[in-house]
């Protein structure tokens, strides 16, 4: 147990420093630690630890403003749906096939940003973080369902999935798209801890939630105070990297077990 609020502390600060919450570490230190955690626990633990870091580094980001509220908003309305669909399904999936199915989506995620880690689009192109028209909403709502199931699914909160989609297609500045995602997925995780409670005695794993939590809370705070120091490339690079490595080991454990 001793490695918990260590790995909580690390998640927490590359989770604040890329926006993504996480998830994404935690799942992966489960997975190995808690070989017997069926995947609805283990993305109920994991998704819990999120909330927290994203609660954690929100605080900052909102009083330096760097948070884009009409977007976030936009895109965590759909979250929330897509997090209650893909917590629910993720309660019907075996370990080997939730593992490989992780691994894959991280994996595929990585070779995506590796090649192309920054839009650059041309001017008229660009789509203003200012607009407000109904086509605009509709795609955020579109990106929050979609990136909700997937963070629901795989228990990380969504945010490795946000990031790079509010880069790479609406433009955003990378550090308000950091600060962005975790407070969308302040309010969208939520719905899947909800969606796991019906399933999983969530009180018997308060102990487990609490030590990862703390290290999380104040690694949060030193990613989201640091994030602003690190170019725009270096994050998309960074969780790029990260989500990749993780990805094999989490598909190679997967075939192994089936």
């Amino acid at each position: 147990m001793f490695v918990l609020p260590i790995a909580g502390f690390a998640a927490g600060t590359i989770g604040a420093l890329i926006g993504a919450g996480g998830g994404f570490i935690i799942v992966s230190l489960l997975l190995y630690v808690f070989p017997q955690d069926s995947p609805g626990l283990i993305t109920t633990v994991s998704q819990s630890v999120v909330l927290l870091t994203s609660l954690s580094a929100s605080t900052i980001y909102v009083r330096e403003k760097r948070v884009n509220f009409r977007s976030s908003l936009n895109v965590a309305a759909g979250g929330i749906i897509g997090m209650a669909l893909g917590a629910f399904t993720v309660e019907h999936l075996s370990r080997g096939y939730f593992q490989i199915i992780c691994g894959m989506a991280l994996f595929s995620l990585m070779i995506y940003l590796l090649i192309n880690p920054l839009r650059k689009p041309k001017e008229t192109q660009t789509i203003s973080l200012s607009n407000k028209s109904t086509a605009r909403k509709i795609w955020l709502f579109i990106l929050g369902l979609s990136t909700g199931f997937m963070g629901g699914l795989l228990g990380i909160g969504g945010g490795i999935f946000i990031v790079p989609s509010l880069v790479q297609i609406f433009a955003f500045p990378a550090h308000i798209a950091t600060a962005t995602s975790q407070f969308v997925i302040l309010i969208t995780s939520p719905a899947a801890i909800a969606v796991h409670a019906t399933a999983v005695p969530v009180t018997d794993y308060l102990l487990r939630i609490l030590l990862l939590g703390l290290g999380a809370i104040i690694g949060a705070q030193v990613g989201a105070r640091i994030s602003k120091y690190f170019s725009a490339p270096w994050l998309i690079r960074s969780l790029a990297l990260t989500v990749g490595f993780v990805g094999l080991q989490l598909m190679n454990r997967g075939i192994s077990i089936i």
